[in-house]
């Protein structure tokens, strides 16, 4: 039993490339802990990298933490052939993702299709080397151009490839008074098609996190020379990342034996089902 990701665009990158270094320093510390559901043996993230511009995804290879228990010996947490971008970006509009048609790139292979074809070609190659994949969960943004358009339409493609299987959608909702003219056009638009084409929906809302954050702030007694509101993007990105870490872990039962992460008993018992 497997689960894949699928990290869209520049928010969904980011929150995963956070996911993956929090699980990544959790293995560290357990060599024991089992997590072969989430990592290769060979210790690559069952995960695939998209983007519609390199900078993002090329700033992460770069700054790759190590893997291996052992201090010694430091392996890549991503596995190159997973990674594909393409040039001109999609300017934070959700039309021009869901239609983008940029030829797509990859570091260390020669792409043939745009950037959609060779996403479900990396995604299908991810998936054969999985003994059995239950779930895959996309990580993007709501409020953009990639992580929304070119998002929905992945969403829409792998809900026609694989029917059986089950899409979950981790999701960023944009703050309410953002930088981005066509944010609140871009969520809309996403949303209809997330709640279309994917079995659940994790949602995660900005203004939310920051309240969070400072509520947190509040309680503390240790950063009180901080200020509240010097909250950045790294930090909203840490905490959606802590929240899926949590869900992912494994756990000791009283027998001392270790429990992976089940997604079914969370599909059938909490999410609507025709």
């Amino acid at each position: 039993m497997s689960y894949v990701f699928l990290q869209v665009g520049q928010c969904g990158n980011q929150v995963g490339n956070e996911f993956w270094s929090l699980l990544s320093a959790e293995r560290r510390k357990k060599p024991a802990m089992p997590m072969h559901s989430l990592f290769h043996a060979n210790g690559f993230a069952r995960c695939v990298l998209v983007d519609s511009e390199p900078k993002v995804i090329r700033s992460l290879v770069e700054q790759q933490p190590p893997m291996s228990p052992k201090s010694e010996q430091q392996q890549l947490l991503y596995d190159l052939k997973n990674i594909r971008y393409s040039q001109p970006g999609c300017g934070n509009n959700w039309g021009l993702g869901y239609h983008f048609r940029g030829d797509c790139e990859c570091p260390v292979m020669k792409c043939h299709g745009n950037l959609l074809e060779e996403t479900l070609s990396a995604f299908r190659f991810e998936v054969e080397k999985c003994d059995y994949v239950k779930a895959v969960f996309m990580i993007h943004s709501l409020g953009g151009g990639t992580g929304s358009g070119f998002g929905c339409r992945v969403i829409e493609s792998l809900r026609d490839t694989y029917p059986s299987m089950y899409i979950v959608s981790i999701c960023v909702a944009p703050y309410r008074h953002g930088d981005t003219p066509l944010q609140h056009y871009n969520t809309l638009l996403s949303i209809s098609h997330v709640q279309q084409f994917a079995d659940a929906v994790m949602l995660f809302q900005n203004d939310h996190i920051l309240l969070s954050l400072n509520r947190d702030f509040e309680n503390s007694t240790t950063n009180k020379k901080l200020n509240k509101n010097n909250y950045t993007t790294g930090d909203v990105n840490r905490y959606i990342a802590s929240c899926l870490v949590n869900m992912f872990l494994p756990w000791l039962d009283n027998d001392k034996t270790w429990r992976q992460f089940d997604f079914l008993p969370i599909m059938t018992n909490m999410c609507c089902n025709p």
